[in-house]
């Protein structure tokens, strides 16, 4: 049993019949590694796709910057397998955790407000391979608590088949600083925008509805400002 000092972790096992959880089609941000490939670099950013044809196996797009260059950078990743996942921070004693989201004692729920992390075992093909280890993702640039990661620790220290260097979670902190920050801002502005322009009955939003940023072409008087 891990003796963890609070966090929401999840033990995931890797059998013929168990599939780990996927990525998605989201931006994750990478805090603590315990491979060598990414010591001198920060705002490693990660990105999920499946591999046509080989599923359920995803391949994992990097991108980063060098310490001291505002280049960015990319790398390839496919032989990432998800091993624990879980949620950053404690809950109060009055909160439960539902398939719905947060639960109160009086049983009204809201959604989870917390950053999920995952982590992610690579296995090295090679003796000259240095990329074997562990890369913790979290779904948010903000750092993980340090309980959290201390829990990950533990987590990881139980966990057999892993290489020694693997479970020393804290072996380095990968930085996140302003450096992608305009570009995380474009992102945003595009997945709202494109989030804003859902029409149709199921929505509740008129077909008719003019954007700012489109042409009226005649009838309605709508915009978004």
């Amino acid at each position: 049993m891990i003796e963890s000092r609070g966090a929401d972790i999840k033990s995931l096992p890797h059998t013929t019949t168990f599939y780990p959880p996927r990525l998605g089609q989201q931006v994750w941000y990478l805090h603590h590694s315990t491979r060598a490939t990414w010591l001198g670099k920060r705002n490693v950013q990660v990105e999920a796709s499946d591999d046509a044809g080989n599923l359920p196996s995803e391949t994992l797009t990097y991108s980063y910057q060098e310490l001291h260059s505002s280049e960015v950078k990319t790398q390839v990743d496919r032989d990432g397998r998800v091993i624990l996942e879980g949620r950053d921070g404690k809950l109060l004693s009055w909160m439960t955790v539902t398939d719905l989201g947060i639960a109160d004692d009086s049983g009204e729920i809201r959604p989870d407000w917390r950053s999920r992390w995952m982590v992610v075992f690579f296995q090295s093909t090679s003796v000259t391979d240095n990329s074997t280890g562990i890369d913790v993702l979290c779904d948010r640039k903000k750092e993980l608590d340090q309980e959290t990661v201390y829990d990950i620790g533990i987590a990881l220290e139980s966990m057999e088949g892993l290489p020694e260097e693997s479970r020393k979670v804290e072996t380095f902190r990968v930085t996140h600083d302003s450096g992608r920050d305009e570009e995380r801002k474009r992102r945003e502005k595009a997945e709202y925008k494109n989030w804003e322009k859902r029409t149709g009955p199921d929505v509740g939003i008129s077909p008719d509805l003019v954007y700012n940023d489109e042409e009226q072409k005649g009838g309605s008087n709508c915009t978004v400002q």
